[in-house]
């Protein structure tokens, strides 16, 4: 977990014993904490803190309405009024915005303590990278749970929805709480820059991080890449880390190394062909890389992907039923995580053919009953121009492959139908469209 101050502590310290007084069924009942008053229920304690856009106190008799029991609110600006009485019983926290997190870790009794949790950051991968993390930890005798994007849940079940790729800090704990409870032994999550910047992680245990790769995104709320990047580092620096699984193709991991070697963390590096005789073989050494993880004659198939596996001068050949060169780094970066948790390689290997692809990621979509003589429809999430580009460049060979067999009007021709949200850094749209008409033969 991250430190806390000793006045920080107090604070907390304080706030629990008042709840404890005040609504001991809270802690009896095993009600719950929450930010949002739409989804208090009757027993819980609802969290009031200004918001972006919106100022919790401002919420207290809709909590109440819902069942609230009581209220925890932040103490700066909070002013009672004598003439409109709470309709809850209220306890004021001074800087209850920073402390949250490590409030409702202490409520929820700390539940990633008895977890092994994984981190995963960066720009693109982290879905995926979360998703065959909690499928190759479960099948190797750990039950995984996972937390991102796509929802939250285990992987061999549906999963719940999640509203952000990283909950608030009260609603994590919550959920990570529930995911022990259901059986969960490891924990895979996806940390956003966001995430990490507005201090929702807080609280939490991480044993293990991935890093997949930085490139631009999310530059509405960071403004630069530099602080950008600076936001993804707050993982590595995270004090109960013990190994860091780091692409070393990638100029932010290879930045992120130094550091983490200074503190004492185990670094698995990983890279590409590309790197055996360059940037990956002048990482080792220099920089202290406890393990280096590497794809050889990688190749595309009629079913997908065929690859050499090289870990520590060990290679394994391996064929698995994905498309795209980002996909080998995916894996890559899964077998470095499988490594920093003690699952054998060898084992780990073996379960990669099995592995499933989440919703939306590089997705087959079918139309028709029979396929043949129609067009292939992949769905992908893809909303940057690096991923955009490497989404297309993937295709590119099942087109040519299509090509050769024929079967329709456009066959060897690549279509996309794309977007991106308006309303998030307009500074995207225009190399998201040249990926587009560069990779693509009708945009």
């Amino acid at each position: 977990m991250s430190p806390i101050s000793d006045r920080h502590q107090t604070v907390l310290s304080d706030a629990l014993a008042w709840m404890r007084h005040a609504v001991p069924s809270v802690f009896t009942d095993r009600r719950d904490l929450h930010l949002d008053s739409r989804r208090v229920k009757r027993g819980d304690v609802f969290v009031a803190v200004p918001g972006g856009k919106t100022d919790g106190r401002d919420y207290l008799s809709a909590a109440a309405a819902n069942g609230a029991v009581a209220a925890l609110v932040e103490a700066n600006g909070w002013h009672v009024d004598a003439a409109r009485p709470s309709p809850l019983p209220v306890h004021a926290v001074e800087g209850l915005s920073h402390v949250m997190g490590s409030l409702a870790a202490d409520f929820y009794r700390h539940p990633s303590e008895h977890l092994l949790s994984i981190g995963v950051t960066g720009t693109n991968g982290k879905t995926s990278s979360t998703q065959w993390i909690a499928q190759l930890l479960t099948y190797a005798g750990r039950r995984c749970a996972v937390i991102g994007t796509v929802g939250i849940g285990f992987a061999d079940e549906p999963l719940n929805e999640a509203s952000l790729t990283t909950p608030d800090s009260v609603s994590l704990q919550r959920e990570v709480r529930a995911l022990l409870d259901a059986g969960a032994r490891a924990l895979a999550m996806e940390v956003s820059s966001i995430g990490l910047q507005q201090g929702r992680m807080s609280g939490m245990k991480v044993d293990v991080a991935l890093f997949t790769n930085l490139t631009r995104d999310h530059l509405d709320y960071h403004g630069t890449m530099q602080r950008y990047e600076a936001a993804k580092g707050l993982l590595f620096d995270w004090p109960t880390l013990s190994h860091a699984v780091i692409n070393v193709d990638d100029p932010a991991g290879q930045r992120l190394i130094p550091r983490l070697v200074e503190r004492g963390v185990d670094v698995i590096g990983y890279g590409t062909e590309r790197s055996e005789s360059g940037k990956a073989a002048r990482f080792v050494a220099p920089h202290g890389i406890a393990h280096l993880l590497s794809a050889q004659r990688v190749r595309a198939t009629a079913n997908g992907l065929a690859f050499e596996v090289c870990l520590d001068g060990q290679a394994i050949p391996i064929e698995v039923p994905l498309v795209g060169q980002f996909n080998v780094e995916n894996l890559l970066g899964v077998l470095g995580v499988m490594h920093a948790c003690g699952v054998d390689f060898a084992r780990a290997m073996a379960a990669l053919p099995q592995l499933s692809s989440p919703t939306g990621r590089m997705q087959q979509v079918a139309v028709s009953a029979d396929p043949a003589h129609l067009p292939l429809v992949v769905v992908d999430y893809a909303h940057t121009p690096d991923a955009l580009s490497k989404a297309l460049a993937a295709l590119r060979p099942l087109v040519e492959a299509r090509d050769q067999v024929g079967g329709t009007s456009d066959s060897g021709k690549l279509w996309i139908v794309f977007g991106a949200g308006g309303d998030r850094d307009p500074g995207k749209r225009e190399p998201m469209g040249a990926a587009a008409a560069v990779g693509a033969d009708v945009v």
